[in-house]
């Protein structure tokens, strides 16, 4: 059996491809027309020509990522969604009008199986009629059998639909999808389906004559992560969640996947990487060790130890000095499974994903080394209702450096900071305007320090509010008119005139911190259903927002 115990995976999603032309799934909307649908279909009334559509209600912001198949977001068309027009205006982009099924579709298969750039179509049902090379086509009555990665291709409307199958179940596809269900997914019946098109590169099952294979399935396994060659019957380099007896998410394995022990998720193996560059600071390129240094052939710039280059960076004049602090990137945590913004561009295919953590648990980040690089943790209450943390102590995944230390109870709020002002983060909890706050790193002990800052139903934060590197306690409160009100201790000594009071952001925010900037100063933001509101130079407003995650998320913030 596999457990949902801790599990890191790192995996660099596949670099972009060129997609297809504008393709309209589309004008008429993507949903099939009601009559074409079977009744566990989630698709909403008929939707007629471009003027007539009406968007379907409950749909998220624009942009928003609803749900993933493989490394690939479905995003929410907005105020648009099951209609043709793109919530933002945007047609013609890389892989299509945006966020239309197309769209989706052509992503999908260009990034995964490397199809070629553009379908010849000018609607989604006609993909089965111009499919492109390194892909076959299953009309519907061949008897062929769709696997996890297929295209399913419907009639229905003017223009037909497109969405990509995540799992099959007897008579029926689950499929993750744009511009049609307000959530990303849905399920489909197989006899509905004009066509269902078969990537050759895809070796997850499928692809031959009628009657092909089953693909991958977790109908037998317990909830936790294999490898496709674990009795998964998938692809043997691609990691998948089994939830429930199916599969929830899948990713592929670049290195190759490991599979584990009985009672031990499976994980990706990392990939080595030759001479990389770890942090880029003012053009200069931060190497791990002396040892790494030298292999690449870098002059040692009057470093002496592994240490001067953890704590210095390689400057053009190959002179070993103090680094300055990188600024704080945003990332995403849910059920286990982070998104992080590894270069402060938003979305794209740089960003890291990794598993690090289980359903149910509390994302925290850290510098638990004290290298000044965000590592992870996750903080989880086990059923005797301490609070536990385990943390990635050196950003290396499951290792003998990682650490698990009981700090906390049920109904506790997990919080991080640099509480001494040694570069090193600890640990600490919140609990209804009390704070207790593990200074030497040891655990509960009765050197911790307990203090009071906020009331009850308060949403604490931490951070160097003065920019001297050491962690204050603040707290985000939403007061009668729901208006998001933030306390910040600024100097560490409790209630004083240096104190901080302003309002930003909204009943329903999620408080947010970083260092925006790389100053070394902490200002604030709010997360809300995807979009990020930032107070870049600290004046109490917004100056910057961003687009990443969604509703459903968790908001997370550190040096990648």
């Amino acid at each position: 059996m596999k457990t949902t115990s801790l599990y890191l995976a790192a995996i660099m999603i596949p670099g972009l491809a060129i997609a297809l032309q504008s393709v309209g799934c589309s004008s008429a909307g993507d949903r099939p027309a009601e009559a074409d649908a079977p009744d566990e279909e989630r698709t909403g009334a008929a939707v007629g020509a471009l003027e007539d559509c009406q968007p379907c209600p409950g749909a998220q912001a624009c942009g928003t990522i609803m749900a993933w198949i493989d490394d690939q977001p479905a995003k929410s068309n907005g105020n648009q969604q099951c209609c043709g027009t793109p919530c933002d205006g945007v047609k013609g982009d890389t892989y299509g009008d945006h966020w239309q099924c197309v769209e989706l579709a052509q992503r999908y298969f260009a990034k995964k199986f490397e199809t070629a750039d553009k379908w010849p179509v000018g609607a989604a049902r006609e993909m089965c009629d111009h499919a492109v090379a390194g892909t076959r086509v299953h009309w519907k009555g061949d008897g062929y059998t769709p696997v996890h990665g297929d295209l399913i291709v419907l009639d229905g409307g003017a223009y037909g639909h497109v969405a990509v199958v995540n799992t099959v179940s007897g008579g029926t596809v689950d499929v993750v999808e744009q511009n049609s269900s307000v959530d990303g997914t849905n399920t489909y019946s197989i006899s509905k389906a004009r066509c269902f098109i078969h990537a050759d590169k895809n070796t997850g099952g499928g692809g031959g004559g009628g009657g092909g294979g089953g693909g991958a399935s977790c109908a037998t396994l317990q909830n936790g992560y294999y490898c496709g060659n674990d009795r998964v019957n998938g692809d043997p380099n691609t990691l998948y969640q089994c939830s429930g007896g199916a599969i929830a998410s899948s990713a592929p394995c670049p290195g190759g996947c490991q599979v584990m022990p009985s009672g031990t998720n499976d994980l990706c193996t990392p990939v080595p990487q030759r001479c990389p560059c770890h942090t880029a600071v003012n053009n200069a390129c931060n190497y791990a060790s002396m040892a790494e240094r030298t292999a690449c052939g870098v002059p040692s710039g009057g470093c002496t130890s592994d240490q001067d280059w953890i704590d210095g960076y390689y400057a053009q004049a190959a002179v070993c000095s103090s680094r300055p602090p990188a600024p704080a990137r945003v990332g995403v945590f849910r059920d286990g499974v982070w998104l992080l913004d590894v270069n402060g561009e938003g979305y794209e295919t740089s960003d890291r994903q990794v598993w690090w953590g289980a359903p149910g648990d509390i994302p925290v980040v850290g510098s638990w080394e004290g290298s000044g690089q965000a590592h992870l943790g996750v903080a989880r209450v086990e059923s005797n209702g301490m609070m536990y943390w385990h943390l990635d102590v050196n950003g290396n995944g499951p290792d003998g450096a990682d650490r698990t230390l009981q700090f906390g109870l049920r109904g506790d709020i997990p919080v991080v900071g640099d509480w001494t002002g040694s570069g090193q983060s600890r640990v600490g909890v919140f609990r209804r305007g009390m704070w207790v706050l593990d200074t030497n790193g040891n655990g509960y002990d009765a050197s911790d320090k307990v203090t009071w800052w906020g009331a009850p139903g308060d949403m604490p934060v931490v951070g160097s509010w003065d920019g001297s590197g050491r962690s204050y306690l603040g707290v985000a409160r939403v007061e009668s008119n729901d208006m998001l009100f933030w306390y910040l201790d600024m100097n560490g000594n409790g209630l004083d005139a240096a104190d901080r009071m302003f309002p930003l952001g909204a009943r329903g925010d999620i408080p947010v911190v970083g260092d925006w900037t790389g100053t070394g100063r902490t200002h604030v933001g709010v997360f809300r259903a995807g979009a990020w509101y930032l107070d870049v130079n600290g004046s109490g407003g917004v100056e910057r927002t961003v687009w990443y995650g969604g509703a459903g998320y968790t908001p997370v913030t550190g040096a990648w």
